[in-house]
């Protein structure tokens, strides 16, 4: 078996930021409560629409114009949290939030936005709990999807698959609803059926390097190592920097006794810089295949330094 498989969604690749900006999550205007002048809609038209150009600072600005008109209205205080959270100051975000929600308990859109504030932060029972509020009151259906991930995070893979499958039933073209089903069914340890869902992704992102890689670390779970390797490998075909995908890869032609080719792709890694200590172990033995004992020892050291738990035997057998 291969070393360093698992399901989980990695920080590095697929941050909390980087799924809310594949799921392009960009506020619309919301109901304002407060002063309704013709400045602020003006004010207000204006930083929505540098909002949805990824113009942040201007958005700030006039959200901050806003607030200097009527320092409760709810249009600008939103805007001000939404602008934090887009530049990742989520606390912040959250503290502006707090006030707003306590007085308006029934507008969505509040809670989608703690509930990603949250999220990005790792607290995923209050994301969650902000998520089915959203959910609960008429959110749009992107919250659907963002539940389904918190939960995944959390461990709850049934109740993410639930909530993928409703996002589906709203946005069945959209890829990332089948990826979040997929990686839900793979923590549920259904590892055909995970496939299945990532399957749908290609189909629908044929460019989709992230799928493929998914795809071949369930082939991996089910020890299909050809199929793993085939999957593998049109990642990097797709993404030739795709550092993971490499290190897999590494793994894969390990197992299938390819050892020249699994050295090449880990000298790949490090080229790349996305070394790890499984990197290094997965070099050594390949080393120590092909008689090279003391590169393979050398590279023992690194990844026992570097805190892989399987180096320490490895020395002891084979680096007296």
């Amino acid at each position: 078996m291969l070393i360093a498989i698992f399901c989980s969604l990695s920080y590095s690749e697929l941050s909390a930021q980087e799924v809310f900006d594949d799921i392009a999550y960009i506020p619309a205007p919301i109901e304002n409560n407060g002063t309704n002048t013709p400045k602020i809609i003006e004010l207000a038209n204006s930083a929505f629409e540098a909002i949805k150009n990824r113009h942040n600072k201007d958005a700030q600005e006039s959200f901050d114009a806003i607030i200097a008109i009527d320092k409760y209205n709810v249009q600008g205080l939103y805007g001000l949290a939404y602008c934090q959270f887009a530049d990742g100051e989520y606390e912040k975000s959250i503290e502006l939030l707090e006030p707003i929600i306590n007085v308006n308990q029934t507008n969505a859109a509040l809670y989608s936005l703690r509930g990603r504030a949250y999220m990005a932060l790792s607290n995923f029972d209050k994301a969650i709990s902000d998520f089915e509020k959203s959910s609960s009151i008429g959110s749009e259906s992107l919250d659907l999807l963002s539940l389904s991930q918190c939960q995944y995070y959390a461990g709850n893979f049934t109740e993410a698959v639930v909530q993928a499958e409703k996002f589906i039933g709203k946005q069945a073209q959209n890829a990332l609803g089948y990826f979040a089903k997929g990686m839900a069914k793979c923590g549920l340890k259904e590892y055909e059926a995970a496939i299945a869902e990532l399957t749908k992704v290609t189909e629908l992102e044929a460019k989709n390097s992230v799928a493929y890689y998914y795809i071949s670390r369930n082939n991996v779970l089910m020890e299909d190592y050809n199929k793993a390797l085939k999957n593998v490998s049109k990642a990097i075909k797709l993404n030739q920097e795709y550092v993971e995908a490499i290190d897999l890869r590494a793994e894969i032609r390990y197992n299938v006794h390819d050892y020249p080719n699994a050295i090449f792709d880990c000298n790949r890694v490090i080229e790349l810089d996305g070394v790890s200590e499984n990197t290094y172990l997965i070099r050594g033995k390949s080393n120590l295949k092909i008689g090279l004992k003391k590169e393979a020892c050398a590279d023992f050291a690194v990844a026992k330094k570097g805190g892989n738990q399987f180096a320490d035997d490895l020395i002891a057998k084979n680096c007296k």
